[in-house]
């Protein structure tokens, strides 16, 4: 049995949504099923629980209403490339924490002694060990 659920849309946004669905062959409910099963799906294979939490790191950020109303322009496809594009984002920014390090990232951080080529006296009989 299906649960029934009321949410509000703007205009834009649930016409295109009927649009996107009648290109998939499916109803408005069935596009939001879809999408959600898809998204829980994709949350379910990234976490250790059970139940759907919202994740810890969302919505750091406030995202500008110009751009979120762009974004809500777009027709399915840009959609479909927006979101691989963000994926690759969030790959690279993962990528990018887990690079080596690189030259010059301590400098300043890391001290050399002034007598760090001096010889070390604990080996001063084995490199100069005495005359018989």
């Amino acid at each position: 049995m299906n649960k029934r659920i009321n949410i509000s849309l703007s205009d834009k946004l649930h016409e295109k949504a009927l649009s996107w669905a009648n290109t998939k062959g499916l109803s408005f409910s069935g596009l939001l099923t879809e999408l959600l099963e898809k998204e829980i799906f994709q949350y379910s294979q990234h976490s250790n629980t059970s139940t759907i939490n919202e994740p810890k790191t969302a919505y750091h950020t406030k995202i500008n209403p110009s751009l979120l109303e762009k974004i809500q322009n777009l027709p399915a496809y840009q959609l479909q490339h927006l979101e691989l594009y963000t994926d690759f984002l969030l790959s690279t920014q993962k990528n990018n924490m887990l690079q080596r390090l690189g030259p010059g990232l301590l400098a300043g951080h890391i001290r050399i002694s002034k007598d760090f080529d001096d010889p070390i006296e604990d080996f001063n009989e084995y490199m100069f060990p005495p005359k018989k």
